[in-house]
C-alpha cells in the first residue's frame, strides 16, 4: 500500500481502548492522537473514499492506532482514487443483477407499495416469514446492503458507486424508513442492519445531500397520496 504524508482535520481516533474524536478532546495535536506519542509522520492508505479515508499510523513501537479521517492527499495518491475499467465493470455486472425477474418485482413493490410510516410497519413485513412481502423486504434491502458494503470496504470506486444514475434507488429506499431507523434496529434487535448503506452515505457531503433532497420528495410524495386518498373518501 502506498506511504504518503496527509494534513489532519476532523480526526476520529480509536484503538483497543480509545475512542473519541478531536473536537469532543478539545484540540488535539496534529498527528497525535491521545495515548499516542509524536510525531506519527508515516501512515499507510487502508482505503480511499470521498472525504473518508482509513489510514494505519506508524509509531515505533507503540500498537498502531487506527484513524477515519477526512484527509488532503498528495495528487499522486488522489489519483489512484479515479474510477478504473474494473470499477465500470462491477458496476455494470451490480447494475445487471437488478434486472433479474424476481429482484424487478421486489423493487418495483419497493417503489409503489413499501411505504412505512413508522418501524412496526417494516416489523411486521419483517416477521412475517413466507410472504411475498417478507422475500421483496429481504431481497432489495439485502441487494444494496451487499453493494454498498463493496465501496464501504474499497472493492469499487465509491465516486463512481454514488452516482445517482446508478444508486440513486439505494438513496429512495434507505430514506423511507431512516427517521426511525433506529428504533428498527432496537426493535429487530439488529444493530448493524442497513449499516452499510448509512455508513456509504455519510461518507459524502454530496451524498448526505443528495438524500436529503430524496428525502424532501418521498415527504411530498406521501403528502400527495394522503390527499389523494382524502379525495377519494
Amino acid at each position: 500500500m502506498p506511504q504518503v504524508h496527509a494534513e489532519r482535520s476532523d480526526l476520529l481516533f480509536f484503538t483497543p481502548s480509545i475512542y473519541l474524536t478531536s473536537h469532543a478532546a478539545g484540540k488535539l495535536r496534529a498527528g497525535q492522537p491521545a495515548g499516542v506519542p509524536a510525531p506519527l509522520a508515516l501512515v499507510q492508505i487502508f482505503r480511499i473514499a470521498p472525504a473518508s479515508v482509513i489510514i494505519y499510523w506508524s509509531c515505533g513501537d507503540v500498537f498502531p492506532a487506527v484513524a477515519r479521517s477526512k484527509y488532503k492527499l498528495p495528487t499522486e495518491v488522489l489519483m489512484s482514487a479515479k474510477p478504473t475499467a474494473a470499477d465500470a465493470e462491477l458496476i455494470i455486472k451490480l447494475f445487471d443483477l437488478r434486472r433479474e425477474t424476481e429482484l424487478r418485482k421486489a423493487r418495483d413493490w419497493w417503489t409503489t407499495q413499501f411505504w412505512p410510516e413508522t418501524a412496526d410497519d417494516v416489523v411486521k413485513i419483517a416477521q412475517a416469514l413466507g410472504t411475498k412481502e417478507n422475500l421483496y423486504l429481504r431481497q432489495v434491502g439485502g441487494y444494496w446492503e451487499m453493494a454498498a458494503s463493496f465501496a464501504v470496504h474499497g472493492v469499487v470506486n465509491t465516486d463512481l458507486f454514488l452516482e445517482p444514475s446508478f444508486s440513486g434507488e439505494m438513496f429512495f429506499y434507505f430514506a423511507k424508513f431512516r427517521p426511525f431507523l433506529k428504533e428498527l434496529r432496537e426493535k429487530m434487535q439488529a444493530p448493524t442492519l442497513f449499516r452499510n448503506v448509512e455508513t456509504l452515505i455519510n461518507s459524502s457531503e454530496q451524498a448526505k445531500e443528495f438524500l436529503k433532497g430524496t428525502e424532501n420528495r418521498i415527504a411530498a410524495r406521501r403528502q400527495a397520496m394522503k390527499e389523494s386518498v382524502a379525495k377519494a373518501s
